[in-house]
């Protein structure tokens, strides 16, 4: 089975990848439970505190040392 877009260790630039994630998948499905369960608002907010943060992070050759494969 080939590896999937998000999942590529060479590839995949981690910080660009988690504010699509949030956009696509977290909020929608956050906004849906607090419509459900309103105290879960908290969680919603500190997703979406934590997308600006990833969206303001820059990636450095140190960091990428955590996930990518060494050879």
């Amino acid at each position: 089975m080939p590896i999937s877009f998000f999942c590529n260790r060479e590839t995949t630039a981690i910080p660009k990848c988690q504010p699509g994630f949030m956009n696509g998948i977290i909020y929608p499905l956050w906004t849906l439970m607090v419509e459900i369960l309103p105290d879960m608002k908290v969680f919603l907010d500190e997703s979406k505190a934590n997308c600006v943060k990833w969206e303001q992070y820059v990636e450095t050759e140190e960091d990428k040392k955590s996930y990518v494969k060494q050879k």
